[in-house]
């Protein structure tokens, strides 16, 4: 993990993010980015509710898998770029395969590796998935709700 300055930058924005800038959002990437947000609060929420877990357990499980199989990219991100230029991929799309970097890149400053953010990304969804699979069978804690 590294910080990311940029001494030549024009600004304070691009000097904290190694000139890497968020670009204001127009309403489909607006819509599209709170789509995103919507994905991973229920993606680390839904497994505290008893109502819906079974969806969820199998919903997580395809998310995740679906990154791999879609070159690393987000079909949300793939969506985007076909309303917008027609085409499935973009390169010119920094989110794109990078959405969870550039979140983090912007609000943080942080220039956190592939690996790394593989590793927090897989982790967390992993653990808030395990707890919903622990929810749905009653074990432990969850045997009161």
């Amino acid at each position: 993990m590294r910080r990311l300055h940029n001494r030549h930058a024009r600004n304070p924005q691009e000097r904290a993010t190694g000139g890497i800038v968020a670009h204001p959002r127009d309403l489909l990437g607006r819509v599209f980015f709170a789509v995103h947000i919507l994905v991973v609060v229920y993606s680390l929420t839904a497994w505290a509710f008893r109502p819906g877990l079974v969806v969820y357990v199998f919903f997580v499980p395809l998310m995740v898998l679906h990154w791999p199989l879609n070159r690393g990219a987000c079909i949300l991100n793939n969506l985007e770029n076909l309303l917008r230029n027609g085409r499935w991929r973009n390169p010119a799309n920094r989110e794109e395969g990078a959405w969870v970097r550039c979140l983090i890149v912007d609000g943080t400053g942080l220039d956190l590796t592939p690996h790394q953010i593989a590793v927090i990304s897989y982790g967390v969804v992993g653990l808030c998935w395990l707890l919903g699979v622990l929810h749905l069978l009653g074990v432990g804690i969850f045997s009161r709700f």
